[in-house]
Formats: C-alpha cells, structure tokens, sequence
C-alpha cells in the first residue's frame, strides 16, 4: 500500500521510527549528542567542480563565464548552507536516501530516450 507524504511524494511500506522523549531529573545535566551529517558534505564536491572549471582557458579568457560559473558555485554553497542551518535548527541530519524508481519512472526515461534517438 502507497501513503502520500507531505510534500506529495510516494512512500511505499515505509514505517516512521518512533520519537522518544528524554526525562532527567531536577539536578541532572543533560547533554544531547549533535544530529548525525549523513552525507551532507557531498555538497562540496559540485561546488568544487563549479569553481574549477574556472582555471580553464575556455572559461578564463572570458571574465562574464568567470563571474557565472563563480556565481553559481556561490550560490550552490549558499543553498548548502541554509539546508544544513534548517536541518540543525529543526534538529535532524541531511542524508542521501536511495529510493528504487517506480514503474513509470522507467517507461517515461525510456520514451525520452527513444525520443532523442529519433
């Protein structure tokens, strides 16, 4: 059976883990460990590329392809930044999930496929 989630994405036989609650007593000092990253650093490696591509001569003779492949690198990392600011705040962790694609996942990559080989 098929739930739809919040942001209308289908989850199939997923089940939610369950949320506990911690209790200390009056005078106990409790310190919560930080949120797992999961792969959250992967972001840097597209940001990375971005700005390498600057050192070359294609790129670099041109200061407005400078300026755009520096500003998109900016901008990527900025994104990063406040995806890990909000996944901090809301106290969870950023994690790359792999989820197999659904059947008409495949039939529509097919008809796109078969459509640029024509």
């Amino acid at each position: 059976m098929r739930s739809r989630g919040r942001a209308g994405a289908w989850h199939a036989g997923r089940k939610s883990l369950p949320v506990q609650s911690v209790s200390t007593s009056p005078g106990q000092d409790l310190t919560l460990a930080r949120p797992a990253s999961g792969h959250a650093g992967l972001i840097a490696i597209p940001i990375a590329v971005l700005a390498a591509l600057t050192v070359f001569s294609r790129i670099s003779s041109n200061p407005r392809l400078v300026v755009a492949f520096l500003g998109a690198a900016g901008a990527l990392a900025a994104w990063g930044l406040l995806l890990a600011w909000g996944a901090r705040r809301l106290g969870s962790s950023l994690a790359i999930e792999w989820v197999p694609p659904l059947r008409a996942h495949w039939i529509q990559g097919a008809v796109q496929v078969s459509l640029y080989v024509h």
